[in-house]
């Protein structure tokens, strides 16, 4: 996802640890690869959501077919829930 040496690149790898960390990083439900990319601002900035009824949340982009997908920035931020255990 990000090269890590400028402070949105090292915010974006934490980003991308914490999917990991959680089970986040699987395939696209629409297309089946594994090619996600966070979505950046023209600026350079991670994009953030923030609606009147929902949180701010990071959206990440299906590299193939351009799905979308969102996570709560403030899960991110906590350190997240813990990660249910498989079944």
């Amino acid at each position: 996802m990000s090269d890590g040496t400028s402070p949105a690149g090292a915010h974006l790898d934490r980003l991308e640890r914490h999917l990991l960390e959680k089970g986040a990083a699987g395939p696209c439900p629409i297309c089946g690869t594994i090619h996600w990319g966070v979505v950046v601002d023209d600026d350079g900035a991670v994009a953030r959501k923030v609606t009147p009824t929902g949180p701010p949340a990071y959206a990440l982009a299906c590299g193939n077919c351009g799905f979308l997908r969102w996570h709560v920035v403030s899960l991110l931020d906590k350190g997240g829930a813990e990660r249910p255990p498989p079944p």
